[in-house]
């Protein structure tokens, strides 16, 4: 998973992982640093952390590849969950997308569009989270490169950004 760290794992991890799903292991670049982690994550009840892995050493793990969108490939039709504010969705988004807040989506996943659909913020670091959390669960949901705000340009009219 792809969760933003240090100052909001805490607020990521709250919102998206519960301890009876699995156990965790943590990417650092020391065990300083994997502990610091690890005492944040403990904070918000996340005290199944198994260890952690260096970060010089993680390119031996197996990982999958991000699914992800380019803002020319969402086409209408396409099945587009909006993981920004209500406030943001109003101040413009993208047609038929459908609205949930990061932090709901793990309370809400029987709300998510069926099949394949595509995940977008407004610059892509919290749809980048939620999409690789909802990868991991095995959802089909590719994460939108550079959110609404790559896409808007091209599709948006003048003025409307």
């Amino acid at each position: 998973m792809n969760l933003p760290q240090p100052r909001q794992l805490a607020t990521w991890a709250g919102w998206l992982l519960r301890p009876e799903d699995r156990d965790y292991l943590l990417l650092a670049r020391d065990s300083q640093e994997a502990e610091a982690l690890r005492r944040r994550l403990w904070m918000v009840g996340l005290d199944n952390v198994r260890g952690y892995v260096r970060a010089d050493r993680a390119a031996a793990l197996t990982t999958r590849p991000m699914l992800q969108v380019q803002p020319s490939e969402v086409q209408p039709g396409v099945a587009v969950l909006d993981v920004r504010s209500r406030a943001e969705y109003a101040g413009g988004h993208i047609p038929g997308a459908q609205q949930l807040h990061a932090g709901r989506v793990a309370w809400h996943l029987d709300a998510l569009p069926a099949g394949e659909f595509t995940v977008h913020c407004q610059s892509g670091a919290r749809s980048a989270a939620v999409s690789s959390w909802l990868q991991s669960l095995g959802y089909r949901a590719a994460d939108l490169n550079g959110g609404f705000e790559a896409w808007a340009p091209g599709h948006l009219p003048r003025g409307q950004l």
